[in-house]
């Protein structure tokens, strides 16, 4: 993370002297876990491995305590998105002038978002992105057709990239509504919302609803590891915070060893029906191991991706 200043107004902040030495020490070393919008994931757990790596005397019960001072006393603010909790420093612009921030690490925080619902973090070319996607989608569903994501990004003029990115969007904000219609039944489809794997579609209800439909998302954006990322973090929600922590490293690792992002999507994908204990991404290395990296990967990959499309896909939808 950056460096963070800290000024000698702490000598004098009503706020900071009327907490504990503990709860002001606590204070310090969460500065230094907060993006460049005065962010940070607030989750006891987490922050005890990222802030207190060599005490192992400090105890997440700690933790709560000491959060809970810092926003008895207006220092922090926190929400909660998706079970993880969040905190955002009060002060954070008045003390840190940057001049190029980089993207949020964090969901947006509500008392933030613009009456639209977006994240005024993002860039404006990237929030008239969105607002064109969402154009699109309704245009392209009047048909009562699930429109495929080319079809959005074409409508909308966006890339794949900055679609992969509303999708995360709409999954973080706390405004959830489904991105597309529920299908009417067709004799080839008796099932109006064919969905093999019911936990993609929980409380966001805006995951792709089948492994084509991700497979398309793939193969369409230029930063395949952000999809793979997207991917897992929907699809197995209820993994270790460590392994969502992780996932960008754990997805880009696997992309460089084997070459075939094909072959990762599948086997989270697979995996997110699985009763797992313990490390999801530790389970999901397990079934590489058991199968194999060959060349063949990508072409039984492929030809699953063809029969799944098919069978989904067969009404020509």
């Amino acid at each position: 993370m950056p460096s963070r200043v800290i000024k000698e107004t702490i000598w004098t902040s009503p706020n900071l002297n009327s907490i504990s030495p503990l709860a002001e020490r606590h204070f310090y070393r969460l500065l230094t876990a907060a993006d460049d919008w005065g962010c940070f994931e607030a989750t006891p757990l987490v922050v005890k491995g990222k802030c207190y790596p060599l005490r192992p005397e400090t105890k997440v019960e700690d933790i709560e305590v000491w959060q809970k001072e810092l926003a008895d006393n207006d220092l922090i603010r926190f929400w909660e998105v998706g079970g993880r909790q969040y905190g955002y420093f009060l002060t954070f612009d008045s003390h840190n002038s940057l001049t190029a921030k980089h993207s949020p690490l964090t969901p947006c925080p509500p008392w933030l978002m613009d009456e639209r619902g977006f994240d005024p973090r993002l860039a404006t070319e990237t929030l008239q992105a969105f607002e064109r996607i969402g154009v699109a989608v309704v245009a392209l569903s009047q048909d009562g057709k699930k429109p495929s994501y080319r079809a959005i990004c074409e409508k909308a003029g966006c890339s794949m990239s900055t679609f992969s990115k509303y999708l995360k969007h709409i999954q973080t904000t706390s405004c959830y509504t489904p991105l597309f219609p529920t299908t009417a039944a067709t004799p080839k489809n008796p099932n109006p919302n064919p969905n093999p794997n019911p936990r993609v579609l929980t409380d966001a209800g805006v995951a792709p609803a089948s492994f084509p439909d991700w497979k398309e998302l793939l193969e369409g954006s230029h930063n395949k590891v952000a999809v793979l990322v997207t991917a897992f973090r929907q699809l197995h929600p209820s993994a270790p915070p460590d392994d969502h922590d992780k996932a960008g490293g754990r997805a880009a690792g696997f992309v460089s060893r084997n070459k075939d992002p094909g072959y990762l999507l599948k086997l989270i994908w697979d995996s997110a029906t699985c009763n797992i204990s313990g490390s999801h991404w530790n389970y999901i290395e397990g079934m590489v191991r058991k199968h194999g990296t060959s060349k063949n990967n990508q072409r039984i990959v492929s030809t699953l991706y063809s029969e799944e499309a098919e069978f989904y896909r067969g009404d020509g939808a």
